[in-house]
């Protein structure tokens, strides 16, 4: 069956099946080896450095997370704290009310006033450093964001 000088990967016999010979085999062993090379080589490394980016990438967003957890945190505790000054207020001006009916009228608008100034002044206070905490919480939240996004386009 073999006519030529370079020996044939297989021939097709007269009643139709392939005669298989020893380079087939040899051609189906060096497949196998060059797909465990590559797999070795390429395969193996890329799948390591995608694990290791996506566990870089958990990690940022996990540290995100928790930056905008602790914003929420002290953004509550700004709520409760102004909520807690405007009750301390309000039984203030309760209480210089009830003083002022029993004394006089003079000192129910000096009492008023005086709640009132210690009300802007506290609120003024809160306000100012909710806005500090925002512009620094701000100010680490766009260096994470912007180094997830570098690492997520590589």
């Amino acid at each position: 069956m073999r006519t030529g000088a370079l020996p044939k990967t297989c021939t097709m016999r007269e009643d139709g099946m392939l005669d298989i010979n020893i380079t087939s085999i040899i051609q189906v062993v060096n497949f196998f080896i060059a797909v465990i090379v590559l797999n070795c080589l390429l395969i193996r490394p890329v799948r390591d450095i995608i694990r290791q980016r996506k566990a870089k990438m958990d990690d940022i967003l996990a540290s995100a997370e928790a930056f905008a957890g602790a914003a929420s945190e002290q953004l509550a505790e700004y709520q409760n704290s102004l909520n807690r000054t405007r009750q301390e207020a309000a039984l203030e001006r309760a209480g210089a009310r009830a003083d002022a009916l029993s004394e006089q009228q003079a000192l129910v608008t000096e009492a008023g006033k005086r709640a009132q100034e210690q009300i802007a002044q506290t609120k003024a206070s809160l306000l100012a450093e909710m806005q500090k905490a925002r512009t620094s919480l701000a100010k680490q939240v766009k260096p994470l964001a912007a180094k997830a996004v570098s690492k997520m386009l590589g």
